[in-house]
């Protein structure tokens, strides 16, 4: 009598996990998403969440779409993102005109998106962190240099933040805007 009760409590709880896991591939099926879907339209709200005015809205869905397409992520073999919004060699044409251009070395690649700017430069001078404070202090910026971490950042009336990474030894810099979430 014990076995015959086991066995009907196993059949009964095996029964059960089927018909739940059966019931939530249909529900899945009926919604028609799948986890990119989702990821897709999340993003999209993301965007809206954070605004910024409709052009950057619509530069954040433009993005959400790339995040979708595989030949729009970073590429391991060629050490680099696969994107329509890199550019090598040139400050971004699309960098807010409140960031001074940073002319302290030679730029390499930039790339933009989402309300974020990224540029990298090599054959940096020594005191560039130095200068290009001074830059965006001129340019109405709030900016100091953490010579520990020779790092610069600084922000721009709520609007922008800016961090500025220098790596001495191979000379080269990473710069880094932001739009700030309002």
């Amino acid at each position: 009598m014990k076995k015959t009760l086991a066995i009907f409590c196993f059949m009964t709880l095996f029964t059960a996990v089927l018909a739940g896991c059966h019931h939530a591939e249909e529900n899945e099926q009926a919604s028609g998403q799948n986890d990119d879907e989702f990821g897709k339209n999340e993003c999209y709200a993301q965007c809206e969440e954070w605004g910024g005015g409709s052009e950057n809205v619509a530069m954040c869905k433009k993005n959400c779409d790339a995040s979708n397409d595989k030949d729009s992520v970073w590429n391991q073999s060629d050490d680099k993102y696969n994107s329509n919004d890199s550019t090598a060699g040139s400050w971004p044409s699309d960098m807010p005109s409140e960031v001074p251009e940073f002319k302290y070395g030679s730029a390499q690649e930039n790339v933009s998106g989402m309300g974020s700017w990224i540029v990298d430069f090599d054959e940096v001078d020594e005191d560039a962190l130095e200068k290009y404070e001074a830059d965006l202090e001129d340019a109405g910026w709030s900016a100091s240099v953490m010579s520990v971490t020779n790092t610069l950042n600084g922000k721009f009336e709520g609007k922008y933040t800016i961090s500025v990474s220098h790596d001495k030894e191979y000379k080269q810099v990473q710069i880094m805007v932001r739009k700030a979430q309002q």
